[in-house]
């Protein structure tokens, strides 16, 4: 899980600052994975090079969504999509995809290894003890 302060303009005009958090499952990454051409590492690959501004919006914008939550006082953590749809109509969603589109001091890669919720690694885990994945990966491809 990844806390991450933000500061930002609140719509009555003063600034806040809050604490929010990011979670991902492994199951999550997967479907990431799945969704995106060449993987999550391809398409980090890609963004040293020329990708395409709205593929980069895509993907940044289903990375932050998908793992922002709330906690709860005695430890759960929720995430849904009316939440999402709570966070991304803020000015801290704004805030946070800036961050991604700066990406100063690597701090995607700093956000990447805090929310998700599994070993350093586990993207190439879950590839290799699922061949399954890049076949259906394939197989969804062709269908669309």
């Amino acid at each position: 899980m990844f806390k991450l302060p933000l500061k930002y303009m609140g719509f009555d005009g003063k600034e806040r600052e809050k604490d929010f958090y990011f979670n991902l499952t492994k199951g999550e990454i997967a479907e990431i994975h799945m969704s995106l051409p060449g993987g999550i590492d391809g398409f980090l690959d890609t963004l040293s090079g020329n990708p395409e501004p709205a593929d980069v919006v895509t993907v940044f914008r289903t990375i932050i969504l998908k793992s922002y939550g709330k906690r709860t006082p005695d430890g759960k953590f929720y995430k849904s999509k009316e939440l999402s749809d709570e966070f991304a109509a803020t000015d801290a969603y704004s805030e946070l995809f800036l961050k991604f589109l700066d990406n100063d001091d690597d701090f995607i890669t700093k956000f990447m290894e805090g929310t998700i919720s599994a070993p350093i690694g586990t993207i190439q885990k879950i590839l290799e003890d699922n061949p399954k994945i890049e076949e259906a990966k394939a197989a969804l491809a062709t269908e669309f």
